[in-house]
This record gives structure tokens, C-alpha cells and sequence, in this order.
């Protein structure tokens, strides 16, 4: 079992116009805001078009294709980032479809779909930030957390080698290297932690520094304005 304590910083509505794309939409959402996480929750929804999902099999998927148009509900997912790309956010929906037929009922992943009438979400946003990996195990990308330890903190990261770096997804040129000592990370985070100190620092004097320059900015404008207005009161009519 692995565990990640997370931070809830905002709650969002969304609502899905006619014609636009389900999960596009809400990558665009994550990438726009650039949060950690989120998880979401599709309460009312439908008439949803050209619906592509799949039935996920170890290994890989089945994937299906509905034209639709089919009501939405019971609908949820969240949303992490690529570890192999980390500016990448991955959408991971399962959808509650039902079509007009004898209400007949359908549960799959959804890989995209298109708003005919609605889909009103319902979101939570998270400060840190959770990546997907690919797990060998099973062949799918996974959210990478925690091993899981009574005595253990949340937010530290599992002990041994990992495939979630920067050089690639496991087969595809990617390189795993172990975790450091615990004394080489300890080193590690006093000096940026000093950085980070040293960078705020020198932020708060350039913030300062403009404050002030806009102090005196607005106090230009407002001589600047005088000068017009006494100019443009001494000019004389014309006859």
C-alpha cells in the first residue's frame, strides 16, 4: 500500500460548453492553474458525442468507441502529472454512460468524449504534486506514493530504485538509479534550504525596490496631469 497526505487548496465548478472536449478541458484546467493534484466529480451531465473508452486489461486495454448520444452519471476521476513529462497532466476518468435503448447501462475509462449539452464538474485542488508512473507489474501508468508505514511521514518518498525520472518511461531509453544516503539528502536539503532563504530575501528587495518605483511613477503621473490641466485652463479661447 503506498500513501501521500495532501493539502486542499481551492474548490472549483466547472461547466463544459456545448461542443467542447471533456478531458481536454480538464487538462487544460491542470494546466492552466498548475496544481499539485486534483480529484473531480461529474454530478450532472449529458448528451454526450463521439465517446472513446476502454476496459482496462492487464498489460493494456480494450478500447470502444459509442457515438452517442448518451446520458452521464456517476462519473469521477483525478488528475496527476506525467513522470516522464512533468508539464504533462493525465486526466483519469471512469464514466457512468446510459443510452435511450431500455436504459441500458455502461461503466468504462474514458479517453475522451464531446459535450452535446452539459457537464457540470465539481473539482478539489491539491498543493503537492502527485505524478503517474509506469508500474511493470501491471503495464498501466500509476500514481507513484509512499510505501506505507505507521511510524513513517506521509510526504516522504519510498526507499529502493524508481522509473519516474526525467530520462524516460521504463523501455524507452529511461535510466533507474537508486535513492541517495539518508546523510547525502540531509546535505542536500539544509543548502537549499539556505538557497530558498537567500532567493526570498533578495525577492522581497526587488519587490521593495518597485514598490517604490511605482510610488514614484504614480507621483509622475499626477505632475504630469497637473502641468495638462493648468496648460490646456491658460490657453485662450478662440474668437
Amino acid at each position: 500500500m503506498q500513501i501521500q497526505k495532501l493539502t486542499r487548496i481551492g474548490e472549483y465548478v466547472l461547466r463544459i460548453e456545448p461542443g467542447e472536449k471533456l478531458m481536454a478541458s480538464l487538462e487544460r484546467f491542470m494546466r492552466d492553474k498548475q496544481y499539485g493534484y486534483a480529484t473531480f466529480h461529474i454530478p450532472t451531465g449529458g448528451g454526450i458525442v463521439d465517446i472513446e473508452c476502454s476496459f482496462s486489461e492487464k498489460g493494456g486495454s480494450k478500447e470502444h468507441k459509442i457515438a452517442g448520444p448518451m446520458e452521464l452519471g456517476g462519473t469521477g476521476g483525478n488528475i496527476a502529472w506525467d513522470c516522464n513529462n512533468p508539464t504533462t497532466p493525465l486526466v483519469h476518468c471512469h464514466i457512468g454512460l446510459g443510452d435511450e435503448n431500455g436504459l441500458k447501462g455502461y461503466i468504462a475509462h474514458l479517453k475522451e468524449a464531446t459535450v452535446n449539452l452539459t457537464a457540470e464538474i465539481e473539482i478539489i485542488a491539491y498543493e503537492e504534486k502527485i505524478l503517474r508512473k509506469i508500474d511493470e507489474r501491471v503495464g498501466l501508468m500509476l500514481l507513484d506514493l509512499p510505501n506505507y508505514s505507521p511510524s513513517q511521514d506521509s510526504t516522504s518518498r519510498p526507499q529502493g530504485p524508481s522509473n519516474c525520472g526525467f530520462g524516460g518511461r521504463p523501455g524507452f531509453g529511461g535510466s533507474s538509479q537508486g535513492q541517495p544516503e539518508k546523510e547525502d539528502v540531509e546535505d542536500q536539503s539544509g543548502e537549499e534550504v539556505e538557497k530558498l532563504k537567500k532567493d526570498l530575501a533578495e525577492a522581497k528587495k526587488k519587490i521593495q525596490e518597485l514598490r517604490n518605483l511605482n510610488i514614484k511613477l504614480n507621483k509622475t503621473n499626477s505632475d504630469l496631469g497637473k502641468r495638462l490641466t493648468q496648460s490646456v485652463s491658460s490657453v485662450p479661447p478662440k474668437q
